[in-house]
């Protein structure tokens, strides 16, 4: 939950902190990977697929946050369970049980009460926000299956790698820095892909 305000914080562009965190989690996790059985081409197609919609969850979040408030944006990427839910049942098949809508329905309360108390958002920041929680709900989705064959520290270190190469040609593209970054932003990186990405986001 501390990640909104650690990217805050941090003297970056969206792109950059996506590589640069999504690069420190693959550092860390990294030694995991001696030993790794030969994955199925199928296996590594859907970890690369996992790790692409990672990349672009980060990209347009970090995004929003230039555009918006930290707590609608907070807000409404949270709502990531319901889009889980609705993909689960148009795409697999499986229609979540009722208590799984009950709970959504729940939360959702709680989160229109957080909104309406917030004035400041912008639009384009909501959208992104918005389009966040739909690509983080995909990557859940792909990694549901693929976790079902390949351990968790493995699976989560080739996902931030993926994530990280999916927005570095962007970056290079258009010119974000991805170097040259005070001090302090540089431990952010860190202390935010050790917390809220490998302890909560992955972890989780």
């Amino acid at each position: 939950s501390s990640s909104a305000v650690l990217v805050r914080l941090m003297e970056a562009g969206p792109a950059a902190i996506t590589f640069w965190r999504c690069l420190v989690s693959f550092a860390v996790l990294a030694p995991t990977l001696r030993g790794l059985p030969a994955l199925s081409g199928r296996d590594r197609g859907l970890i690369a697929t996992s790790g692409v919609f990672l990349g672009l969850h980060f990209a347009t979040w970090f995004a929003s946050l230039e555009h918006t408030t930290v707590l609608r944006s907070t807000v409404l990427v949270a709502m990531v369970p319901a889009w889980t839910g609705l993909l689960e049942w148009m795409v697999l098949g499986r229609r979540p049980a009722l208590g799984f809508w009950v709970g959504i329905a729940l939360a959702l309360g709680g989160v229109v009460s957080f909104a309406s108390d917030e004035g400041e958002g912008g639009l384009l920041g909501d959208a992104l926000a918005f389009l966040a929680a739909l690509f983080w709900a995909v990557y859940l989705l792909v990694g549901s299956d693929v976790r079902q064959r390949v351990e968790v520290f493995p699976y989560m270190a080739l996902v931030s790698l993926a994530a990280a190469l999916t927005v570095l040609p962007y970056a290079l593209v258009v010119g974000t820095p991805m170097l040259g970054f005070p001090t302090s932003t540089w431990g952010l990186f860190v202390l935010a892909a050790l917390g809220p990405q490998l302890l909560g986001h992955q972890g989780l």
